[in-house]
């Protein structure tokens, strides 16, 4: 079980740094504001999904009206 864990956390790691990868190199073309993991608001790139930061307070009530 254990040879288990340690050979997944290796899988994972590896995907990790290969999402790490694709994420540097995209140039964000288009974003989108939504929640994170944590429920906070953020802006993500549509392409590679990273977090790019944090919106502005127009970002912010753009996006909470469109949700009603």
């Amino acid at each position: 079980m254990k040879h288990n864990v340690s050979q997944l956390q290796g899988k994972l790691h590896q995907i990790e740094k290969e999402l790490n990868s694709i994420q540097d190199k995209c140039t964000h073309p288009s974003t989108t504001t939504r929640f994170n993991k944590q429920n906070s608001i953020r802006i993500f790139c549509v392409e590679c999904d990273k977090e790019l930061g944090m919106p502005s307070e127009t970002q912010v009530k753009k996006f909470l009206n469109t949700k009603k």
